[in-house]
């Protein structure tokens, strides 16, 4: 039975106390969840704890994860940008070494066909061009085919537009002729200061994309470059080869030339063919010593085409079998143009040799075939150069090289072109020395 205090109800002993009268009081007791123990309660409390640490970081990585994969994307777009430029810049490797290659220029177009469908071979194995794809290659191909001129120009065009070989490009424009033009090329300005200097006494660009060989780093070789390269070795292995006989061959001209000054009593440098040396000649034609030599100067040139790889069952072939066994006697006038004219060609291979060795080694066989050989065949292109060098080196004094060389010029009307042989002849011997033109 209850206690009753002034009407305040007091639970009986054991009995649970009512807290609702305080609305949302925390009760004084309260029992655990069932089955949970303080063990479990601790573990709760442990994991809420960790939970809000990891909100408190969470946000911050969040934040550095957003901006590195920004970055990425950011990284991504600059190597597709990057791959772009690098694409481009191989293109113009590719296209832009056809603006100076010699079958591009004269449009040889089935060498030109030959060497584009390399350059589309290249592109797609190193992933520039998928595999059977490209229509703009295709349409050169056909326009190389059909009209060799147009797509010659459709090149150039396709690298000054792209910005790629612009300096080569230029270059070509100065100095290549108007033929190869549809219409005349626009004007390339030179420098103020620059002083104009002869077409044959400029240095020849190297090919755009070519690289000098570097030992012990092998690199993928352009398609033309490749070409280049096998052309270049080609050439300087022949010469190498054909050198090998210009001490002997030269001898044989020499005995020759010195056996008619014997015969004429007189200098053929002094005289030249047309004046008095001719007629001393004449006078020992069908003598023992002129039939002799014939039959020498006949006898160097065969030396001088077999050492070559040449023939003798052509008709000239047959001629020169016939003079060197005194069936026919070359007539004075020209036996010692012929002699003069062949020692000096011999001097021209055996400084060729000389040159192209230099440039091999300095630029490798790709670039050797490029550059130095078109330096070298714009001031070797006359022959006179080669027979004033022949006469100048074979004189007994400088002296009378000089006046012998002069002798030459005048004898052979040669006066207008005089400032033009000397300067193609110090170019020759710089190409023979150093493998390049200085453009000093």
């Amino acid at each position: 039975m209850p206690i009753s205090t002034s009407g305040l109800s007091v639970p009986q002993l054991g009995q649970q106390f009512d807290t609702s009268m305080y609305g949302n009081a925390t009760p004084i007791k309260q029992e655990l969840p069932k089955g949970m123990s303080i063990g479990d309660m601790l573990d709760i409390s442990k994991k809420t704890l960790d939970l809000r640490k990891a909100k408190e970081t969470y946000e911050p990585e969040v934040s550095k994860v957003k901006a590195e994969s920004e970055r990425l994307q950011n990284e991504a777009k600059k190597s597709g940008i990057d791959l772009n430029m690098h694409t481009q810049n191989m293109a113009n490797s590719v296209y832009g070494g056809y603006l100076t290659d010699p079958d591009f220029i004269s449009g040889n177009s089935a060498k030109m066909v030959e060497k584009l469908k390399r350059s589309r071979t290249y592109l797609e194995d190193n992933g520039l061009v998928p595999p059977n794809q490209g229509k703009g290659h295709d349409a050169l191909l056909d326009l190389a085919k059909n009209d060799p001129a147009a797509a010659y120009q459709m090149i150039k065009n396709g690298v000054q537009q792209s910005g790629g070989n612009a300096s080569q490009y230029q270059s070509l424009q100065a100095t290549q002729p108007t033929s190869i033009y549809q219409g005349n090329p626009p004007p390339v300005s030179a420098p103020p200061s620059a002083q104009p200097q002869e077409q044959y006494s400029q240095p020849e660009p190297v090919p755009a994309g070519y690289k000098p060989p570097v030992p012990g780093q092998p690199r993928a070789l352009l398609p033309s470059e490749e070409g280049d390269r096998a052309a270049g070795e080609k050439t300087r292995l022949d010469l190498a080869k054909n050198q090998l006989s210009y001490g002997t061959n030269i001898q044989n001209y020499n005995k020759v030339i010195d056996q008619a000054n014997k015969i004429a009593n007189d200098n053929l440098f002094t005289s030249g063919v047309a004046g008095s040396y001719e007629r001393k000649l004449k006078t020992a034609f069908g003598s023992p010593e002129y039939i002799q030599l014939s039959k020498n100067l006949a006898n160097a040139q065969i030396a001088q085409i077999l050492a070559s790889g040449g023939s003798l069952e052509s008709d000239a072939g047959k001629a020169l079998t016939a003079a060197a066994n005194g069936d026919y006697t070359y007539p004075p006038e020209v036996i010692v143009e012929i002699a003069r004219q062949n020692a000096s060609k011999l001097e021209k291979e055996n400084s060729l040799a000389n040159g192209m060795k230099v440039a091999s080694s300095k630029f490798g066989d790709a670039i050797a075939n490029r550059k130095f050989l078109s330096e070298w065949s714009k001031n070797a292109n006359d022959n006179s150069v080669w027979e004033m060098k022949y006469i100048y080196d074979h004189a007994k004094n400088p002296q009378d090289g000089i006046a012998h060389v002069d002798s030459y010029i005048k004898s052979h009307g040669l006066d207008a072109k005089r400032k033009e042989l000397a300067t193609k002849f110090k170019n020759l011997q710089e190409l023979e020395k150093n493998g390049e033109l200085s453009g000093r």
